[in-house]
């Protein structure tokens, strides 16, 4: 989060400035999950919900 604080191209993004980032996982978003995807959509679910409460 702080490189993002200080990258020009993020900095002034209001999920940086608020901290309202999230990191997923590579082996779930970095590609494609193939067999997968049903975890990786709970999780983007879980992390949505969690960021809207």
């Amino acid at each position: 989060m702080s490189e993002m604080k200080q990258n020009a191209a993020w900095h002034d993004v209001s999920a940086v400035k608020n901290g309202r980032v999230e990191v997923l996982p590579s082996d779930l978003f970095g590609t494609n999950p193939g067999a997968d995807v049903i975890k990786a959509i709970d999780e983007l679910e879980k992390r949505l919900k969690r960021l809207s409460s």
